[in-house]
């Protein structure tokens, strides 16, 4: 039990470290075509996951896979951003540990997970 809700806080944890790295990668692709992009893009994806795919959405999408496809789909177009931006090795990497982040998530089942409990709620 005690290895599963470690390997579950790395991979949470990794995630969120995928969602920023995004942010980052939508915000060097902006400032190659100038500073209100490269500050307004990542700012438009940063409200918008908030608002829809965040764990604690005001407006959640509800269905799981719309979820995860949603949440693949950004990190993807980061991926894209970033080999546009001339970083190709690093848009490889994303693309990779971002699928194999969220392959970990549903097959753990960990997509909703409450630390205080310990608890794992599919939604």
């Amino acid at each position: 039990m005690k290895s599963t809700t470690t390997l579950t806080v790395i991979v949470l944890t990794y995630m969120f470290m995928l969602e920023l790295a995004s942010l980052a990668a939508f915000g060097v692709w902006g400032f190659r075509m100038n500073v209100f992009a490269g500050i307004g893009i990542p700012l438009v994806i940063l409200v918008l996951w908030s608002m829809f795919l965040a764990p604690k959405a005001s407006i959640p999408v509800l269905s799981y896979p719309i979820r995860t496809v949603l949440k693949l789909v950004v990190f993807l177009l980061a991926s894209a951003a970033l080999f546009a931006s001339g970083y190709h090795t690093l848009a490889g990497f994303l693309a990779v540990t971002s699928v194999a982040d969220i392959a970990l998530i549903a097959s753990l089942n960990i997509h909703v997970w409450n630390p205080t409990e310990g608890a794992r709620n599919p939604s």
